[in-house]
Formats: C-alpha cells, sequence, structure tokens
C-alpha cells in the first residue's frame, strides 16, 4: 500500500511509513457529508449570475465557491479539504466558455432558418467544444484539492471518455427515463478518475435515486424560493454518495 501522507510505498508487514514515519492507516472507506446552508448557496448562485454577465469575474466567483464547497465537505475519519486554485489560472477558460455558449444560443437562432443539418452540424460543434473546455476545468478543479491527510489528487478522465458519457445521456433522454442510469453512470466514471497515490473515489448512487430527486427538483423549482434549499438538498445526497477508499485496494494514480 501507499502512505496518505507522502505517498511512499508501505510494505505489506510495516506499520510506519520508512519516510514520513505516519502511521499505516487502515484500509477503510471513508464517508463524506456536505455542511453549508442553503442561504450561503444562495448567495454563490445570485454571485455567479452577476459575475457571468460581465464575463471576467466569473473565474474568481468559480475560484471561491470551490473554496466554499471544501471547506465544508466532512469526513468520517476527520480529513478536512481546501481548495488552492485561483481564478487567474483558469480566466481564459471560463470566458472561453461563456463566449462558446452565447455565441451557440445566437447562432442557433439562424440555424433554425438553415436547415436541420446545419443545427446538427452546429450542435456537434457546440458538444465537442464544450467537453475540450469543461475536461481543463475539471482538471484544475480536482489538482486543486488539497487534503488535511493524503497525497496530491489528479483527474485522469480523458476527453474521449467525457464526450462519450455525455453522448450517452444525452440519447438516453429518448427514453424519458433512462438519462438518470447513465448519469449515474457518469458519475461514477469521475468518480474512478479522481484519485492519488494510495486513495481513490467511489461513487454508489444509483439511476432510481438520481431520477426521482431530479424529479423533485424541478418540480419545486417551479416555485423559485425553494430553488437553493432543494439543490442544497440534492448536493447533499450526492456526496454522501461518495466515499473514499484508502489502502493497498485503492488504485495508484498514474
Amino acid at each position: 500500500m501507499f502512505c496518505p501522507g507522502c505517498g511512499a510505498e508501505i510494505a505489506d508487514n510495516a506499520n510506519l511509513c520508512p519516510r514520513c514515519a505516519q502511521n499505516r492507516p487502515p484500509e477503510a472507506n471513508v464517508q463524506l457529508e456536505l455542511g453549508g446552508t442553503a442561504v450561503q448557496l444562495l448567495g454563490w448562485i445570485l454571485l455567479a449570475i452577476v459575475a457571468s454577465l460581465v464575463l471576467v469575474p466569473m473565474a474568481w466567483v468559480a475560484a471561491a465557491m470551490n473554496r466554499w464547497l471544501c471547506r465544508n465537505l466532512k469526513f468520517s475519519d476527520g480529513t478536512t479539504a481546501t481548495f488552492s486554485g485561483t481564478g487567474g489560472q483558469v480566466v481564459g477558460w471560463i470566458i472561453l466558455y461563456l463566449v462558446v455558449v452565447i455565441g451557440y444560443q445566437l447562432a442557433n437562432q439562424y440555424a433554425v432558418k438553415a436547415g436541420i443539418l446545419f443545427m446538427l452540424v452546429l450542435l456537434a460543434v457546440y458538444f465537442v467544444a464544450l467537453a475540450a473546455i469543461m475536461i481543463r476545468l475539471i482538471g484544475w478543479f480536482v489538482s486543486h484539492v488539497e487534503l488535511s491527510s493524503g497525497p496530491s489528487l489528479s483527474f485522469t478522465g480523458t476527453f474521449g471518455g467525457l464526450v462519450g458519457w455525455n453522448l450517452l445521456v444525452m440519447i438516453s433522454c429518448l427514453t424519458i427515463i433512462g438519462w438518470a442510469w447513465a448519469a449515474a453512470g457518469m458519475y461514477r466514471w469521475f468518480a474512478r478518475n479522481t484519485r492519488g497515490q494510495g486513495i481513490e473515489f467511489q461513487f454508489h448512487g444509483k439511476g432510481h435515486q438520481i431520477l426521482w430527486r431530479t424529479l423533485v427538483l424541478c418540480l419545486t423549482s417551479i416555485l423559485i424560493i425553494p430553488i437553493p434549499w432543494m439543490t442544497l438538498w440534492f448536493m447533499r445526497w450526492y456526496v454522501r454518495n461518495v466515499s473514499l477508499k484508502r489502502g493497498a485496494g485503492a488504485a495508484v494514480a498514474a
């Protein structure tokens, strides 16, 4: 297995890390919980909306939101998480993301008149562009999450994998409810590809759990006011279904 402190390899019969002398941790699944309040989440949502109208500040708002999220993560073994990323590191990608989204909405108005073929080509370009940007932003987020006990993290998922899972979710929407099971598979893919030496993440949620919770979230959001409370409710369920596995059974990051 590998030491959660420095990442050095520990012999199966050793109780201490030979490099940093940290005690060998037991193999166990660490459970996660999410704190924070709906009022705080509402504040971040409103700030993100205002920042997106100006484009440039959105990167710093995203970094601040990630710091809030990590501060409110609670691990069953007492581990704490912090976020060290800054807006300056991704301001270009955030602006590009917003430009692509806005550009697609404007171009789509013309595409309706140009015909179905142009609409499909435009959608494909939009889809691929978003995936290329998102894989960068996901990698930035994961690599800047720092655990108080454990090595640095990285995201090992590929652009092709992200495109494939998003395409599967889109196609499964044709079945009305199948998208929820596809989304669960995509969440498991995200978790499996978030790892560090001697640790890995797992997602345990099921498709039917995602389906009914999403329906409740959408129905209650019609009333507008419950949106932050219901969104936090959904986020807490998601986080509770993520576990961190330490020990010899955990995969080693490439």
